[in-house]
């Protein structure tokens, strides 16, 4: 019985260790020499790109992201089961109130996306940290 308690605490431990947060970060968009302008406007819900365009003032990141946050977090298909694994978590990072989510505040949601698909996937969060470490062209960096 004591190596049970012990095997789950070493990997409630190795979990907490390995829960890593994950941020968008502009500038390794704009090192690849994109405009980070043009691909999140891209990315915007229609209400989003509306009040971009009624907006008189100077497009930057932090107006994007709060165009982001209170135009198209709570829209309908500005998430959706369709986009892939990197859309998603660039969308999930944009729209979110904190700077960073931990990979476990990713994993959760995205497969919570995922599961109103017709055709439910299912990704390990290991599976996922390995993708996100790798993403550093969609912006996504580890913090």
């Amino acid at each position: 019985m004591t190596t049970d308690y012990y095997s789950d605490e070493l990997i409630e431990s190795n979990e907490q260790e390995n829960d890593f947060s994950y941020a968008f970060d502009p500038t390794l968009i704009e090192q690849q020499g994109h405009s980070l302008v043009v691909i999140l406007e891209a990315k915007l819900c229609p209400s989003g790109q509306q009040k971009l365009n009624t907006s008189d003032e100077k497009i930057t990141f932090k107006a994007l992201r709060k165009i982001f946050r209170e135009q198209c977090a709570g829209t309908q298909d500005f998430l959706s089961p369709q986009h892939p694994i990197l859309e998603s978590a660039v969308r999930i990072l944009l729209s979110s109130k904190t700077e960073s989510l931990k990979l476990s505040e990713l994993h959760s949601k995205i497969s919570a996306l995922w599961l109103t698909s017709t055709w439910p996937r299912h990704m390990s969060k290991d599976a996922m940290r390995r993708v996100l470490d790798n993403a550093t062209s969609f912006g996504i960096t580890r913090v």
